[in-house]
């Protein structure tokens, strides 16, 4: 799915429907709307604001981000305010989240592999995410590379919690419209099953994380074969690293939900044992 707004969006234009925020720069902009950086000149913090386009999928979204408003972990962008702007005379959805200073893992990915010891940091940071979001029985459901932050302090920090499913919701699905990214999605989400869990995003982070540590992707992003073949089973490139690593996103890539890890926690500890 392309730019929504056509043309773009102008720093100007969303400068100037919010009287108590002040937008001076574009970070990015893609399928669900864009996302720019700005201040809250009520307490001077800096803010990420991401503005949906009006579309059928932006009601779910507005659900969703209520609910996260409870999480609290240094590995979300949590939730500061949400709500409606009327940009080109549109009531347009909004969130605003603390703005942290860092690249996205996709950007990363593209210059280099990651090391050892920061895929490990990953797992940890971003599983501690999705058990603090299970907490809530929320599914992020999008987890892939672009939707993680690598901050200068060298933490990991899961973004973009828009299209996250709620347990209670009935279908992650809105019509013919997947909630994912091809090639990361669980086989379960893919078929539209109605009680995703945690394991889902379990399923997406190891994917990423095999991905971000060998340059290859797991299944070679053929996601009719996760799918399709339920006996599939990913390259196996990780014989070299340390074997708790390996052991670890193996674990997380099991194409049945039941045989990957009931908690973040889990894997956290497995990994930690020889810190």
């Amino acid at each position: 799915m392309g730019n929504p707004f056509d043309p773009s969006l102008s720093i100007d234009e969303v400068d100037s429907s919010f009287e108590y925020y002040r937008v001076f720069d574009t970070l990015g902009e893609g399928g669900q709307g864009s996302v720019f950086k700005g201040i809250d000149l009520r307490t001077n913090q800096e803010i990420a604001i991401k503005v949906y386009s009006p579309n059928q999928l932006v009601k779910r979204a507005e659900l969703e981000v209520s609910k996260l408003e409870r999480v609290d972990s240094p590995y979300l962008a949590n939730v500061i305010e949400h709500g409606y702007a009327t940009i080109r005379d549109t009531q347009c959805y909004f969130v605003t989240t603390g703005y942290m200073e860092g690249s996205d893992l996709k950007e990363v990915l593209k210059t280099r592999k990651l090391t050892l010891d920061e895929t490990r940091k990953l797992l940890i940071d971003i599983l501690s995410a999705i058990d603090d979001l299970w907490k809530l029985r929320v599914v992020h459901s999008d987890l892939k590379p672009a939707n993680i932050l690598y901050l200068s302090n060298g933490d990991f920090v899961l973004i973009d919690l828009g299209f996250a499913k709620h347990l209670d919701n009935e279908s992650i699905t809105m019509g013919q419209i997947i909630m994912g990214t091809w090639g990361y999605i669980a086989p379960e989400q893919i078929r539209g099953r109605h009680n995703l869990t945690l394991r889902a995003d379990m399923f997406s982070l190891g994917v990423l994380a095999y991905e971000a540590i060998t340059g290859i992707h797991p299944f070679h992003r053929n996601q009719d074969l996760i799918f399709g073949q339920m006996q599939a089973t990913p390259i196996n490139l990780l014989t070299h690293i340390d074997e708790k690593l390996s052991r670890s996103i193996h674990w997380l890539m099991e194409l049945q939900p039941l045989k990957r890890p009931v908690s973040g926690k889990q894997v956290i500890e497995l990994l930690k044992e020889d810190m």
